[in-house]
């Protein structure tokens, strides 16, 4: 996620790609979700479940992005602040990644 940002990525696209593993781990996800029907397992702790088993679960990201905003203002100040990645930095990686 902090590499799509520093690339310039808006929080659609980081959502977006967040949720494909879902799509490149479903042969696994689907066969725990087969032998979780009819379970009386909570959903929170499906959820946990699948993320241990490599899948994602949006609420999760969500959270994530939600408590770097409300923490730093964003995202990216929060890379600068605890990471130490500022314009500097971020223009040497857009060069390298998107040139």
């Amino acid at each position: 996620m902090l590499i799509l940002v520093a690339l310039g990525a808006d929080k659609d696209t980081v959502m977006e790609d967040y949720m494909l593993t879902n799509v490149y781990n479903s042969q696994t996800l689907e066969y725990v979700k087969g032998r979780l029907a009819g379970s009386d397992m909570p959903q929170r702790k499906r959820d946990a479940l699948m993320f241990m088993l490599g899948g994602v679960v949006e609420r999760y990201m969500t959270g994530v992005i939600e408590a770097l905003i409300n923490g730093y203002w964003s995202v990216k100040e929060y890379m600068f602040e605890e990471l130490g990645v500022g314009d500097p930095e971020l223009k040497v990686l857009r060069r390298k990644f998107l040139e």
